[in-house]
Formats: C-alpha cells, structure tokens, sequence
C-alpha cells in the first residue's frame, strides 16, 4: 500500500514494515521539511494456526518465510520507484534492491539510504543490503565500524512524534508508581527485572502492558505465571496505541524503559517517547552525545538490580526532583529528538 502526503517539489519515498505508524511518523516529518512523501508498508502474509505453529517450531520455516518476504519488498520497492519516480529514497529496517531499483535510481539520480534499526551482527543481512545503499543509518552505534568495508554509515538513533507524545492533561495526578510497556516474550532481563519490582513494590501499584497473545497462543500461560501472587501488578496483555501509551507515561510517576538483549549500545523509541510525554525516564542505558540529554538531570540510570531499586526508591520519595528531571528531558527531547530533527539529519547527510 502506499500513500503520498505533501505538496512540495522534492520527493521521498519511505518504505519499511508496518509497526505501529513509525512510517507515516516519519513521512509527517519530512513533510514538515517541505517535501512530498510516499509511504510504501511492506505486506506481510497471513499465517494460520498451522503456520504459527511451524513459525516457532522450526528455523529453516522461518528462514524460507524471511527469504520470502524479501522477494516480496524488493518487488514492492522497484514498482513504487518506477512508479513514483521520487528524489529520494529511505528504506527502514532493511531491505535488499534489485538491479533494476539501482539503475532506475542512477539514472534519475535518485539517493538511496537505508535506516537500519536492527544490529548487524544478529542481523547480518543488513550488511549484505547496505552494498546497495548511498549511505546506511545504524541503529548501533558500532554498526558503523561494522559497515565501514561495506560503504558510508552514520549512527543515527530513533526519535518520537511531538503530535502524538506530549505532557498529557492532568498528568499532575499520578494513577501509576511505575509503569513498563514493551513485548515481554523471550526477554528474562525484562520479566526477571519487573518481577524485582513488583515484589519490592508491594503495596505500590506497578502497570505493565505487553503485546496481546491469540488465544491458542503458549504465551497465554507463560503470562500468567508471571502474574499470579503479585498484588502489586496490574498486567495487560493488549496491545495499546500511541494516545494511551502516552497517557500512561503522563500519568506514571516512574516509566521503566528494559531494552532487547538485542539492543547493546542502541536506544528504542520508548526511550524517547517516555521523554516526549513528559514521564520520567528511568532506563538501562546511557544516552551519550544526544544533545541536551544530561544522566541525573533529564533522565536517570541503572545499572543492576540492586541499583535499580535504590534509584527507583529515591524517585518515588523525592517528588520535586521528580518533577525536574521529568521537565528537562521533555524539553531536550522536544528541541532536539523529534522525527523532523532526524529527517533533517538525513536530508543534510544524504544531499
């Protein structure tokens, strides 16, 4: 499916996997740079009950269905650039091109760049697409080492969309001590970390949404083990939208960002759109050389568990400090962390 917003003279198509709107987010903000966008979202096939079952049962499965659905995005990339005929092209997460794609974009001068938010080294047919590219964004700071045979490569983090993160209305009053949104499948860190908490939180209220689960799905059981004797916890297996992720941010007092094992030295968008909100982000990972992004003072850290919970006590007992760091990390992301300052990153860079 694709869709073009914008009236302006240079165009981009954005191409990528339908997740939760980061696409159309992304588009908005070039659009906000004066350009026409076109948002192409790869289609993903159906699977039935049979297929879920072989999906988790079996690599090589997994592997034709990856290699499947790569066929699918490079066809669906080479029609909307023979089609569209755009300035420039961003494709997010990864895709391989054709050669036709190459040469229809050489010869229109079309720029090409990929917006890798996965690492290479789990991912390494990132490596084997970014050949195809002008210039590859990482999602790891040292996927740019990694790249460096391969072609240009320049770190560039995730953001958040000021129109749908923002201090919500009556943020003042608190419905949540901590809060957690994020998938909890095949993640111990996370599960053991909210377990930490919960416990030691016992007369506190801990609100944890993960992604919902079908009804034959094994998780089902999995999540309730995980809940059962914690009074604390107010677990939600639903998938939420942005309006309510936001306001549960807003209203939280503390919002727990647990990254992937995946992610070693990279940032997820929770991060900033914790910050965006106006929550008060406490997470596992430094924000180093992100502009106006200060450890103790915008955000706060942790580094175990222990640490964790000494961190998390001194917030929750201090309610002006509180306030404060939730304050500046809402103004340094609003100033320096939105979709439009990463899109203006890639038009600067790309040329």
């Amino acid at each position: 499916m694709t869709a073009t917003i914008g009236d302006g003279k240079e165009h981009i198509l954005v191409a990528g996997p339908p997740y939760r709107g980061y696409l159309g987010m992304i588009a908005n903000a070039f659009k906000a740079c004066g350009l026409r966008a076109s948002v192409l979202e790869w289609e993903y096939p159906n699977r039935n009950l049979l297929g879920e079952y072989w999906f988790y049962a079996s690599s090589s499965y997994r592997s034709k269905l990856a290699k499947a659905q790569d066929r699918l995005n490079t066809s669906a990339i080479e029609k909307a650039v023979e089609d569209l005929e755009p300035d420039r092209v961003l494709v997010m997460k990864n895709a391989v091109l054709s050669q036709k794609t190459r040469r229809l974009c050489d010869d229109r001068g079309t720029r090409l760049a990929l917006w890798a938010y996965d690492n290479v080294r789990q991912y390494p047919r990132i490596a084997e697409a970014a050949a195809d590219y002008d210039l590859t964004f990482t999602y790891e700071p040292d996927d740019v080492r990694l790249l460096a045979e391969t072609g240009p490569a320049k770190y560039l983090p995730m953001a958040y969309d000021p129109n749908l993160y923002f201090p919500a209305s009556g943020a003042e009053s608190k419905e949540f001590d901590v809060c957690f949104i994020g998938d909890l499948r095949d993640t111990p860190v996370r599960k053991d970390t909210l377990r930490l908490v919960a416990k030691d939180l016992s007369d506190g209220t801990v609100g944890v949404w993960t992604d919902a689960v079908h009804w034959y799905s094994h998780r089902r059981l999995k999540d309730l083990r995980f809940r059962m004797g914690r009074k604390s916890l107010r677990f939600t297996a639903e998938t939420v939208g942005h309006e309510d992720i936001n306001r549960i941010y807003s209203h939280s007092k503390v919002c727990l960002n647990i990254h992937h094992p995946q992610s070693v030295g990279a940032l997820n968008p929770r991060s900033f759109e914790i910050l965006g909100s106006g929550g008060l982000l406490l997470t596992d990972k430094k924000m180093e050389g992100l502009t106006g992004l200060q450890e103790g003072e915008s955000y706060v850290r942790y580094s175990s568990g222990e640490g964790l919970m000494e961190r998390l006590h001194g917030l929750l007992d201090d309610e002006e400090g509180r306030h404060a760091i939730a304050k500046a990390g809402h103004s340094a992301a609003l100033r320096g962390h939105t979709y439009e300052h990463r899109a203006r990153e890639i038009l600067d860079s790309l040329g």
